[in-house]
């Protein structure tokens, strides 16, 4: 099964190193949706289930989290 979640690397992640997860994604059937490297080192992606638990235990990423709408109440 595939979900959104966004990747952020730390800062030591060389663009190199970020490729290499990106074709790993890709290899095992995942989708990268979106590419936020004006803002952090990180991407939006389909992730598959078999590497959710992998990425979140990485010590190249500094965190992983399900993508969703986010709203404020006022």
């Amino acid at each position: 099964m595939l979900n959104r979640y966004i990747v952020v690397f730390k800062e030591t992640a060389s663009e190199g190193q970020i490729e290499q997860y990106i074709d790993r994604l890709i290899a095992e059937g995942g989708k990268i949706h979106a590419n936020y490297d004006a803002l952090f080192k990180g991407f939006s992606a389909f992730v598959p289930d078999s590497l959710v638990q992998l990425f979140a235990q990485d010590d190249l990423i500094d965190y992983i989290e399900a993508d969703g709408v986010v709203t404020i109440q006022s």
